[in-house]
C-alpha cells in the first residue's frame, strides 16, 4: 500500500489485503434506514472471510487486523 501523505509503502498480509476489499466493497452498497452498511461490523467481515459463521477467535483476528490497519491510518473504526 502507498500512502500519498507522507510516501511510505506498507506491505500488508493476503487476510489484510481481503479485508480492506470486503470494506470496499461494503462502502458501494447503499446504507439502510439506519445508516449503516452491510458487512462493517467485526463478526461481519469475519464470517465474509471465511465464508461460514464466525467464532469468536475469527473475530478477534480480524478486529486485531483492523486495528493494526486504523493504526496505519488506512482505515476509520467507528464506534458500535
Amino acid at each position: 500500500m502507498y500512502d500519498e501523505a507522507d510516501s511510505a509503502l506498507y506491505e500488508v498480509s493476503e487476510s489484510a489485503f481481503e479485508l480492506l476489499c470486503l470494506l470496499k466493497d461494503g462502502q458501494r452498497k447503499p446504507a439502510d434506514d439506519a445508516g449503516q452498511t452491510a458487512g462493517q461490523t467485526a463478526p461481519q467481515l469475519a464470517s465474509a472471510l471465511i465464508g461460514e459463521t464466525a467464532e469468536d477467535s475469527d473475530i478477534a483476528l480480524v478486529t486485531s487486523l483492523l486495528d493494526n490497519l486504523r493504526s496505519m491510518g488506512v482505515v476509520k473504526c467507528l464506534a458500535a
